[in-house]
């Protein structure tokens, strides 16, 4: 290990620097008690548990960031962004780059 822990840090991936400086710290905790809590519950019912978990955390989320972010920013976004992707959604469906040509 290195002085000042990049080893250790870079054997956990790419968040690694955040939870040695302790910006991640609070959360494995909570990580840890899920995960036991679905391998005790079984496969079938734990799995569902986290589910449901993930749902209520993204709905939390989105309200969070509709409350206190740039809620008008957002509508139009989402209002512009959905409009380009049904304007695109029958020519990028049949798209398969036969010339070879494309970057993309």
């Amino acid at each position: 290990m290195s002085r000042d822990g990049m080893a250790e840090a870079g054997s956990r991936g790419p968040g690694g620097r955040s939870i040695r400086r302790g910006h991640l710290r609070g959360l494995n905790p909570v990580v840890t008690a899920a995960a036991t809590l679905s391998v005790v519950s079984g496969v079938r019912r734990g799995v569902r548990l986290l589910s449901i978990g993930n749902l209520w955390l993204s709905l939390a989320l989105l309200a969070f960031f509709l409350v206190f972010g740039p809620t008008a920013y957002l509508l139009r976004f989402l209002v512009q962004s959905t409009g380009a992707y049904l304007q695109h959604l029958i020519e990028m469906s049949f798209w398969t780059n036969a010339t070879g040509e494309s970057d993309w």
